[in-house]
């Protein structure tokens, strides 16, 4: 690895409280090591591409940019005194620390193992940040795998290469149809702040990303994050339209144009969506009349069982990946380990 020597080192304490001394302690880092910034930039690069894609390779994309940012340290620590200031990020330790504590008192540690895993999610932020400076690249490459994701959805409507819509005539993509459609809730919102706020050629590819991310959305039969980006879009379209007053008209002519493109697809997407939304009113009804086999019925006895048990303990807990059992201890027998009814 090849180094330079930088003249006016930053210092590392007390932790720089101004955006001066953060950028002094990132700028630090990337002259000391430019060639180990590009490639650290690279592999969060490709992470952020993958990531949308399939869990496979997102997770080794994820061990090779955690592995690298570590041999990285020894030139980019002082950016990170930067976190020693921030109060969230010690609240989110402690849970993470309180998490993994717990599992002493966990009768399923392997399981409570496996769900210590997702908290990686915590240190995604600091493997960036030391090449935070391309962040507009990797906004681009989480698009561009969302993208990807969306041709693999038009595959499957299209019954090509030996794909095909899921169970409903869902098109899930490479993964469970709540996760494509959350990420392409996320892509729209991306899409959406680009097309209002941005100039030229990348207004018009904002603008069909909205489509296409829009469309992927919809065919993912995701209800959940139906409700999510409809409450996402307007609370962000409304804060753009307060921050920006130069932006208001954009604003007003990107929800007219929603409401005339929901007009003019209905034909099309009207029965899908509406056969979800039934579904999802039978299901509600069914549940309350104690059939919990359905997808509904499963998440509110879920639901209604973890109340239980975290009124019984608030503060301890089970411990773990221990829940399940808890809640089939209290009488959900019909749900399964891993939550399913049978």
């Amino acid at each position: 690895m090849l180094l330079r020597d930088v003249p006016n080192r930053p210092s590392a304490w007390p932790p720089p409280r101004n955006a001066q001394g953060v950028r002094a302690a990132l700028q630090y880092g990337r002259m000391r090591d430019p060639i180990g910034h590009r490639v650290h930039a690279a592999l969060a690069a490709l992470y952020l591409l993958l990531l949308p894609v399939a869990t496979a390779p997102k997770d080794i994309a994820f061990a090779l940019l955690f592995g690298y940012a570590c041999l990285r340290l020894h030139c980019t620590w002082r950016s990170y005194a930067y976190f020693l200031t921030d109060r969230l990020g010690w609240l989110l330790a402690a849970w993470t620390a309180w998490h993994a504590l717990s599992l002493l008192w966990s009768d399923a540690i392997w399981y409570g193992l496996d769900e210590l895993k997702a908290f990686r999610v915590l240190v995604t932020p600091l493997l960036l940040w030391p090449v935070i400076d391309h962040l507009g690249w990797y906004i681009g490459s989480f698009l561009v795998g969302v993208l990807v994701q969306n041709g693999v959805q038009a595959f499957q409507a299209l019954r090509w290469f030996g794909l095909h819509p899921a169970e409903n005539n869902r098109l899930t993509g490479l993964l469970h149809p709540i996760h494509t459609g959350t990420l392409c809730a996320a892509a729209l919102c991306w899409h959406l702040a680009a097309t209002i706020r941005a100039r030229g050629w990348l207004r018009w590819v904002s603008l069909i990303g909205v489509v296409v991310a829009g469309a992927g959305l919809v065919f993912s039969g995701s209800r959940g994050p139906w409700i999510g980006a409809a409450v996402a879009v307007v609370a962000m379209l409304v804060g753009v339209a307060i921050r920006y007053r130069d932006a208001w008209r954009a604003v007003i002519g990107i929800a007219a144009a929603g409401i005339l493109a929901t007009a003019l697809l209905w034909p099309i997407a009207g029965e899908f969506v509406s056969h979800r939304l039934d579904q999802a009113v039978s299901e509600v009804s069914r549940a309350r009349a104690g059939d919990r086999t359905t997808d509904v019925g499963k998440r509110l006895a879920m639901y209604q069982g973890t109340w239980e048990v975290w009124m019984k303990a608030p503060i301890v807990g089970t411990g773990p990946g221990d829940l399940m059992r808890a809640v089939r201890s209290l009488g959900y027998t019909d749900l399964d380990e891993s939550g399913h009814a049978h």
